[in-house]
């Protein structure tokens, strides 16, 4: 009788998925923790960027910070626009887009010349940076427990 509970048992092992998802799952935290450091990143350290942003375009330190400020509402207010996309388009699509919008708008950051340039490229960046919370949820569908 013992016996054939432990092959019952080996023969459920054998066949029920892991809890966390395996693999694929782990690498989805990977990616959210690197969309969260690019994120995050960029909004956290805007401030290294008011000074050179004064001295490029002879700006005011308000008129320098509007960029950066812009950019953090636009992600934080954009949740509820995003996650309808996410669940709409799915996450990897979805996610993906939104990385290219961030990568976008900071590649125009770095050519802007103007100083309204520098600040629609942020309202772009600000947009891609709502990957960050989008992506909590993606990770959340690949664990059980």
């Amino acid at each position: 009788m013992a016996a054939a509970r432990a092959a019952a048992a080996a023969a459920s092992a054998a066949t029920t998925p892991p809890l966390d998802g395996g693999l694929a799952a782990w690498l989805v935290v990977a990616a959210s923790f690197v969309a969260h450091i690019q994120c995050l990143g960029t909004m956290y350290t805007f401030t290294l960027f008011i000074v050179p942003y004064q001295r490029e375009f002879g700006l005011s330190a308000g008129a320098a910070a509007l960029p950066g400020s812009i950019a953090t509402g636009i992600m934080l207010a954009s949740g509820p626009l995003v996650g309808r996309f996410v669940d709409r388009c799915g996450s990897r699509s979805s996610l993906f887009a939104l990385g290219l919008l961030h990568v976008g708008g900071m590649f125009v950051v770095s050519v802007a010349r103007s100083h309204a340039v520098l600040v629609l490229a942020h309202v772009v960046a600000g947009l891609g940076m709502a990957v960050a919370p989008a992506s909590i949820a993606t990770v959340q569908q690949w664990f059980d427990t």
